[in-house]
């Protein structure tokens, strides 16, 4: 029995987020897997929770042997009776911790990332992400209150609504290859360009969207695409980030002087550049982190200025294009 919410940060006040790894190797030695055990993956929430446990195992091992059983349990009980066992399941004995089992953010994205994308996406239209929301089109479009006590309604500015139950047949299995392309193609969203683009997959609380990533795989498209874990539960907090409206009053009052950064993702590395194709900085964090892990720098407007400050906070950078522009 694997709990995506029990095996998760429990530090953070958010459901279902990526755990470390010293709570990844504890939880898979209780549960006898290491990096060479091949898994497979079923559940009973409409394949949402196999898709999630499928991703998490990825972060931690990309190599990893992980395969879903293409249904919900309830349908394969149903089709296959004989296969199925009602015994008490016998809990194995725990194994030694794998320490090969090492969480990779590169499958990941945060608050920042997810800001970024949506300010390019809704305000500069650079078409250089993709924000896709898993939620039903009436959460999407802030119809219905979401479940969650006080969180508002809407979506992220910029983000594209393809369902997770509009991927998946009747039993809940994955629709073919062509089918899917389909549902991305009637979205507004382009198949052929996503491989070229950082897709952004979004949901209610990082769950769903997991189902939007292994179409992407389906449809392999996936190289560049990532999860937002904190979803609309963290993005929904912050309000003065996610308005359509403000957006566009912004872009006509940000860079009299200087333009924004750009943010692309090259060899693994975030940095900023000017949208005039001028400047030659590549402005990154002057804080030191772990290895070459260069932090992404956080889209920021100061006295009708824009720059990217890095989201650890440290930084003492201000990075501006050091091109000349002329007063927009």
């Amino acid at each position: 029995m694997f709990s995506f919410s029990e095996i998760a940060d429990k530090t953070v006040p958010l459901p279902n987020m990526m755990p470390s790894d010293e709570v990844w190797r504890a939880h898979m030695a209780r549960l006898d897997i290491d990096t060479q055990s091949d898994v497979v993956l079923y559940d009973d929430f409409g394949n949402a929770g196999a898709c999630r446990v499928y991703h998490m195992f990825k972060v931690f091992n990309p190599d990893h042997k992980v395969y879903i059983l293409d249904s919900s349990f309830p349908a394969l009980e149903e089709k296959h009776r004989h296969l199925v066992e009602t015994a008490e399941v016998t809990q194995p004995a725990p194994k030694p911790e794998d320490a090969s089992f090492q969480r990779s953010n590169a499958m990941i994205a945060d608050f920042d990332l997810a800001q970024q994308a949506s300010y390019s996406e809704s305000v500069l239209k650079k078409d250089s992400f993709v924000i896709i929301d898993a939620r039903g089109a009436e959460r999407f479009e802030g119809k219905t209150p979401e479940p969650r006590e006080g969180l508002r309604a809407g979506h992220i500015a910029g983000s594209v609504n393809i369902p997770f139950r509009s991927l998946l047949n009747a039993d809940y299995s994955f629709k073919s290859k062509e089918e899917l392309e389909n549902v991305y193609q009637e979205s507004g969203v382009d198949v052929e360009s996503l491989g070229s683009k950082l897709i952004i997959n979004t949901c209610g609380s990082g769950v769903t969207a997991c189902v939007n990533l292994v179409a992407q795989e389906l449809m392999e498209v996936s190289k560049r695409a990532v999860v937002y874990d904190g979803s609309w539960t963290e993005y929904g907090q912050h309000p003065e980030y996610d308005n359509e409206e403000m957006h566009a009053k912004l872009q006509k009052k940000v860079c009299r002087e200087k333009k924004p950064m750009k943010v692309e993702l090259q060899a693994g590395k975030m940095y900023s550049y000017c949208i005039c194709g001028k400047s030659e900085s590549q402005p990154m964090c002057d804080s030191r982190h772990r290895g070459s892990d260069f932090r992404s720098m956080k889209f920021a407007v100061e006295e009708d200025k824009a720059y990217y400050l890095c989201m650890c906070r440290q930084s003492k950078n201000l990075p501006y294009c050091d091109g000349s522009h002329k007063q927009l």
